[in-house]
């Protein structure tokens, strides 16, 4: 007999579904599997999730990925029984590989399709763009050590010069002054201090990597 759970749940044995066959002509049923139906019930409703890129791109040697993939549209609508939208929170495109790219790409891309059957979704497809520019690395020699958010007097930090090596995109290497790299130290990290040994931070512009800076040690040393 059919189980009504709530008014928008049944759940249908197999029982229910052999007394539906019974007025087929020339069925016979042994046994079915599974042994139970689950059946939502409801109203349509509509919810927009964002899309999830689950591709992998795979960018040749010698180039380099400028900032981050793009997704267009970056939300799809999603339609169907509610209590199944309550835990749908985004939605992926199929697992998609796009080999040696050397330039900039825009790719159609489906999205999964693992839900077709109890949601409607609109639209299907969706665009993965993204910059690809030849790769390349530089030293920035003589870059000074700088003390944020304070000032110091009773301490020497040694070295106060460094050598620092980014990689990247030629285009943007190319425009990059010594003035865009800052080494720096909090002053409250530098006075907090007990070890005498201090690592510190760099930053860069963006869609730019450190790949290495020299020496990678400040020696915070008290004053006497």
């Amino acid at each position: 007999m059919t189980t009504v759970k709530n008014k928008n749940i049944y759940n249908i044995n197999s029982d229910d579904i052999r007394k539906g066959l019974e007025g087929l002509n020339k069925v016979q049923t042994n046994r079915f599997s599974p042994d139970h139906i689950v059946v939502l019930t409801g109203e349509i409703e509509h919810k927009e999730v964002p899309i999830v890129p689950a591709v992998q791109i795979n960018i040749s040697e010698g180039y380099t990925l400028v900032g981050d993939i793009i997704v267009e549209p970056p939300t799809t609508t999603v339609s169907g029984n509610g209590r199944i939208l309550e835990g749908l929170n985004n939605l992926k495109t199929e697992n998609t590989l796009f080999e040696n790219v050397t330039s900039n790409f825009n790719f159609e891309v489906q999205l999964s399709d693992s839900m077709s059957t109890v949601i409607n979704i609109e639209p299907k497809t969706v665009r993965i763009s993204g910059s690809v520019q030849q790769y390349g690395e530089i030293t920035f020699n003589d870059i000074a050590l700088e003390i944020t958010n304070g000032q110091i007097s009773n301490r020497q930090l040694l070295p106060d010069i460094f050598s620092v090596t980014l990689s990247g995109s030629i285009e943007l290497l190319s425009s990059i002054e010594p003035s865009d790299i800052r080494v720096i130290l909090n002053y409250d990290k530098i006075v907090t201090d007990t070890t005498g040994v201090l690592i510190p931070r760099i930053i860069v512009p963006d869609n730019i990597k450190v790949m290495n800076f020299e020496p990678k040690y400040v020696q915070n040393v008290e004053l006497k």
